[in-house]
């Protein structure tokens, strides 16, 4: 895989002179698609890909609203839909039997019965082994635990509204536990748990947020100029973009910890000599 040097080293300026324009996520991704590999930026976007579920289920017409960021532009995603075959499988089998009037999973909302379809479908897609990794160990899990203990602790549990997929998922739907006898694999659920008894959903929110966060890190190890790392940090910055949206005073406080996070682990290999210019 290649190593990024100069663009990871860049990146709490780029991020930084993008938060005073209030576009610190783009700026992000714009600064990626001038420096990375082409492959490696369309697997960035790939990080991305429950804005395009999202999108299949909700953007209708131009003045929709069209989340960002995402795999397709609004304009391919335009373009794929006179001829839903463009889009990847999973997207275009959906939308054809959407348009027979059937439905894969029925009891499922649309954005879940896509993601399903995604995760059944996400071996054979032409994607890094770190984004398959990061959408099963990571999101998949985050998902159906922290969707289940809500619906647990509100005593309205109902599977269909959990992804069946993972080696989790049975030992989820077959527990009675709020934490699922999971303590051991995943420490975060005690705090998640006090969280819900004490009704902090904010709380619970920004719990799950920081969990996903250590799972990136654990995924890219100490590997920091990775392109893996590129893709950990273009995902904490999608979660400080959101925050941002929800409260600007967390948003800005994930950010800086973001950018401190990234000042502190850069440190050259001695054998990469940079006296200007850029390796890949």
């Amino acid at each position: 895989m290649r190593k990024y040097y100069y663009l990871v080293a860049s990146l709490p300026d780029v991020i930084l002179q993008g938060e005073s324009k209030g576009m610190a996520l783009f700026d992000f991704l714009e600064f990626c698609e001038m420096e990375m590999h082409p492959e490696d930026f369309k697997n960035l976007k790939m990080m991305y890909l429950f804005n395009d579920i999202k999108n299949v289920v909700f953007f209708k017409k131009e003045d929709d609203v069209f989340v960002t960021p995402s795999f397709y532009s609004k304009e391919e995603f335009i373009e794929n839909f006179k001829d839903p075959d463009y889009f990847f499988p999973f997207i275009a089998d959906y939308l054809f039997f959407l348009k027979t009037g059937k439905r894969f999973y029925p009891a499922k909302t649309q954005v879940d019965e896509l993601t399903q379809l995604f995760y059944e479908n996400i071996d054979e897609m032409k994607i890094y082994d770190f984004i398959k990794k990061y959408y099963v160990e990571c999101e998949l899990v985050l998902t159906n635990l922290s969707r289940a203990m809500v619906l647990k602790f509100r005593n309205s549990f109902d599977e269909n509204k959990l992804i069946n997929y993972g080696d989790y998922y049975e030992r989820i739907v077959r527990s009675n536990n709020l934490d699922f006898g999971m303590q051991i694999e995943f420490p975060f659920l005690e705090k998640l748990s006090d969280a819900l008894n004490k009704s902090d959903f904010v709380l619970f929110e920004e719990l799950i947020e920081r969990a996903r966060w250590d799972m990136l890190d654990r995924l890219v190890d100490d590997d920091f100029f990775s392109v893996e790392n590129v893709f950990a940090i273009g995902k904490k910055l999608e979660s400080v973009n959101r925050w941002k949206n929800l409260n600007v005073e967390k948003g800005k406080a994930k950010l800086e910890e973001l950018v401190n996070s990234i000042k502190a682990k850069i440190a050259f290999p001695p054998e990469f000599q940079r006296v200007g210019g850029r390796k890949k």
